[in-house]
């Protein structure tokens, strides 16, 4: 049995927005982060009060957010910076968990809201 393709249902649930990937590199034993610039079709909420239930009690008081995004490949790893503009503001969300439903068009994360400052972003003059 295979899985239901939904990704043509998410469309009137995502929109199309600008995230900044932060990527390191090591060079002459300095570690060096640069944003990288990409556009994706998702949504971002907090995250629901009945996945929260399942998060560690030390951890529910952090601000917890849900991530999809319409794609069949995974965008985002374990602990990758990104910033994302919410209600106006670009904030930045430290991946913690993904589910890759590729096979039915999309992808789920799990974030928290990171208070980072954002490093340079590649290719801006």
């Amino acid at each position: 049995m295979s899985i239901p393709y939904v990704g043509n249902v998410l469309n009137g649930w995502v929109k199309r927005q600008t995230v900044y990937t932060v990527k390191k590199t090591v060079a002459d034993g300095l570690v060096k982060e640069r944003a990288v610039k990409s556009t994706k079709r998702m949504n971002l909420q907090p995250m629901p009060k009945e996945r929260l239930k399942q998060i560690p009690a030390e951890q529910r008081h952090w601000s917890w957010w849900s991530i999809l995004i319409k794609e069949a490949d995974i965008s985002f790893a374990f602990d990758d910076l990104v910033w994302v503009t919410y209600q106006g503001k670009l904030r930045s969300y430290r991946i913690k968990e993904r589910q890759n439903w590729g096979e039915a068009g999309y992808c789920r994360y799990a974030a928290i809201e990171d208070f980072v400052d954002m490093p340079e972003v590649e290719g801006a003059a």
